[in-house]
């Protein structure tokens, strides 16, 4: 039963409704191509930084020449750059950092320090509109700088407010396995169509499933308000359902109506 309900969780969220969801994309820095690069390299196990004598296995390594630096194109893509330079081994006295970034008409600083050997530094810093950002360093000085990018995304919202009224089945009625069920509800503003979802969600018998087993049913219903259920196949048990509205763009104009249940004897 248990694999039953992950099953048509896993189907409801097909279309979803309610609030906003944010997904954060993590992106290393030395991942993305160089756009230039001066004395620049990328640390990896076969060549890593180090620090304190532990190995850097990722990032990137400034300092193989006098004023290093890497410009990395971000088009706009990312919100936050955070991470942190650490003083390579290598790096006997202080040196300098500094990141910089340009929307594409101004440059601005973003980062500065100086980093004296055995030391090491975090950020954080906004990168939300930039087009490209820069990392250098002076004169002298090996740096190790270990950062991720960081991008959010909203899921669209769907209105709430009304939801569709169902008018039958409703209150858990029973209806016979193999035959058909006829589907109604109340129509409402400005829908073009409706989702009508259903699913299993207790067996009253043992029967094994297979995966051709029908315990799930989606249907996208236009310009009607009504629709017939074949149960032919399902299983007998206790069925939810309910109903999205949808404009003719396919948005969703309500959250879900109310789940009702329906008992389908055997």
């Amino acid at each position: 039963m248990a694999a039953i309900c992950l099953m048509l969780a896993m189907a409801n969220s097909a279309i979803s409704a309610g609030a906003a969801t944010q997904t954060r994309t993590t992106t290393t820095l030395e991942s993305l191509t160089f756009a230039s690069s001066v004395g620049a390299v990328t640390d990896s196990p076969a060549h890593p930084g180090r620090y304190l004598g532990r190995p850097i296995l990722r990032g990137l390594q400034l300092g193989l020449t006098q004023y290093s630096a890497v410009s990395f194109a971000l088009d706009g893509q990312y919100d936050v750059l955070a991470g942190t330079v650490y003083a390579d081994d290598a790096q006997k006295s202080d040196g300098s950092f500094t990141i910089s970034g340009s929307d594409g008409h101004i440059s601005k600083s973003l980062f500065s320090i100086s980093l004296g050997a055995k030391k090491q530094a975090a950020f954080r810093l906004s990168t939300r509109g930039l087009t490209s950002i820069t990392l250098g360093m002076g004169a002298i000085g090996r740096l190790d700088v270990v950062a991720n990018l960081t991008t959010s995304t909203k899921a669209p919202v769907a209105p709430t407010g009304p939801q569709v009224v169902v008018r039958y089945p409703v209150g858990g009625a029973g209806v016979a396995a193999g035959t058909k069920v006829p589907f109604a509800w109340e129509p409402f503003a400005h829908a073009s169509s409706y989702v009508l979802q259903l699913w299993l969600v207790q067996q009253t018998g043992t029967t094994p499933l297979s995966a051709s087993t029908p315990v799930t049913l989606s249907s996208l219903v236009f310009h009607k308000t009504s629709y017939t259920w074949d149960t032919t196949g399902f299983l007998p048990g206790v069925y939810q359902y309910d109903l999205i509205p949808l404009d003719a763009s396919g948005n969703a104009l309500a959250s879900r109506s109310n789940q009702q249940q329906i008992t389908l004897a055997s």
